[in-house]
């Protein structure tokens, strides 16, 4: 029997990908990987996310979340489109969520509103 995996961490939407990104999912199915679930950092990066799950419908999946990172530059409303984007069918998922403190590219207080909206979220 052959190994099946299953990605659960691909940055696919990341503009390093813009070149190849067809080819890697390529090859990364012909390798064994069976599933990916693309992991989201911000509501923008999300709905890219859900384009190509879209594309690649059920081998493919995302999430939809708001990394500490970028919890900064999230609007006030950011639950909102998160769940609107919660609701579409290839979203298996929140995050990236957490807390960040090594960086800090977004201060403490950000990132825990950011993760309790998360957790509210993923309560629901």
């Amino acid at each position: 029997m052959q190994d099946s995996f299953i990605d659960i961490g691909a940055n696919l939407t990341d503009q390093s990908f813009d070149q190849d990104r067809d080819t890697v999912i390529k090859d990364a199915f012909k390798n064994g990987i069976e599933q990916i679930i693309v992991t989201s950092s911000s509501v923008n990066e999300s709905l890219k996310s859900i384009q190509l799950a879209r594309s690649y419908k059920g081998k493919i999946w995302a999430t939809a979340g708001i990394h500490p990172h970028n919890a900064s530059k999230a609007s006030e409303n950011f639950k909102d489109d998160l769940i609107a984007i919660l609701n579409n069918d290839e979203v298996v998922a929140i995050g990236e969520c957490g807390l960040d403190y090594f960086r800090n590219f977004s201060s403490k207080e950000e990132q825990r509103k950011i993760f309790k909206g998360h957790l509210e979220l993923a309560h629901k």
